[in-house]
């Protein structure tokens, strides 16, 4: 009888422990969300990578795609972290890429920073920028202004 309900006690902790709570859920859709898109961009499958984007993203990085053309090709990427907010709504994720223009073919590494949102019942990914490496065209990136002189140099005033 002691056997009994040591093992009833066994099953019952085992089967609460197989529970998957919804930000678990979350978290694998956006592990495997990330690595679709990522990969999806890889391969140049950009039809299918932007449906992870938000709809006023998709054809301004349709735009950015088409400004390179053929001329850009992916050697590689890799998904290297995955951090989440709390409550599992939002993410960080972290994609090293490597990739070479077909003109010079000179092999160049971006790390790039993704921020994903979950909205609606699904993943997207709302921004994305570069965190090192070589400028990366398919990332917008801001304008820096050209520097001013410094007092007493050519051009100052």
């Amino acid at each position: 009888m002691k056997r009994r309900l040591e093992l009833a006690i066994v099953l019952l902790i085992a089967t609460a422990a197989c529970v998957i709570t919804p930000a678990q859920r979350r978290e694998e859709t956006l592990a495997r969300e990330a690595h679709m898109f990522n990969d999806d961009l890889r391969w140049s499958r950009y039809e299918q990578a932007v449906r992870s984007l938000p709809p006023d993203e998709a054809p301004l990085f349709m735009g950015r795609v088409n400004a390179v053309g053929e001329e850009l090709t992916w050697g590689d990427s890799d998904v290297v972290s995955i951090t989440f907010g709390v409550p599992s709504e939002t993410a960080v994720v972290v994609v090293k890429v490597d990739w070479y223009y077909r003109r010079d073919q000179i092999v160049k590494s971006t790390t790039l920073e993704q921020r994903w949102q979950f909205t609606d019942g699904r993943w997207s990914m709302i921004k994305q920028r570069r965190l090192r490496g070589d400028r990366f065209p398919l990332v917008t990136e801001p304008v820096t202004p050209p520097a001013l002189p410094a007092a007493g140099q050519p051009g100052a005033r």
